[in-house]
């Protein structure tokens, strides 16, 4: 699968080439350490009151409801450590993307850190893989300038019409 993604993401940044944008490589490699206990005890916070009801044994697949539960009982210790390290991969993606007004990326590919840092993403389709599943691209912006990551978005989506192909039943 992951080669099937750097095929559908150099069409991607094809396109965006040939409209005359102007791309510069992205390494971000950010050591995952502490941004999964925040994203699990949010959940955990969100589906709380779900997950203490009985509704939630109505769920087929039990492994959200479980995982939920579980995560009520993470310590206040550690959660307030992964908040510090939170910090700080808000500061390095604030650094990483100092020259950068939009990022391009295939869905998945680092949404650990850009959700955690807050940072908005959107997300759309980019065609369709030879099994006939859809693919997507990401887009992430810097905070507070969503203006400028719609209007990328927006600009592609438009352009490819991909968001009006519907898979092969």
């Amino acid at each position: 699968m992951f080669e099937y993604n750097k095929e559908f993401i150099k069409k991607v940044l094809a396109w965006f080439t040939d409209q005359g944008f102007s791309l510069i490589p992205l390494d971000i490699q950010l050591p995952h350490i502490g941004e999964g206990i925040m994203m699990e005890v949010e959940a955990a916070a969100a589906f709380d009151e779900f997950s203490r009801g009985l509704t939630d044994d109505l769920v087929e697949d039990q492994k959200w409801p479980r995982y939920h539960r579980i995560h009520r009982f993470v310590p206040a210790v550690e959660y307030l450590q992964a908040a510090r390290y939170r910090s700080l991969l808000i500061q390095k993606m604030h650094d990483i993307l100092k020259d950068v007004d939009v990022y391009v990326e295939m869905t998945w590919s680092t949404n650990w850190s850009t959700n955690v840092t807050g940072l908005p993403m959107v997300v759309v389709p980019c065609g369709f893989s030879s099994k006939g599943e859809p693919m997507s691209v990401t887009f992430v912006g810097k905070l507070y300038q969503e203006d400028k990551l719609l209007a990328v978005a927006k600009t592609y989506q438009d352009a490819t019409g991909h968001h009006l192909k519907h898979p092969e039943l």
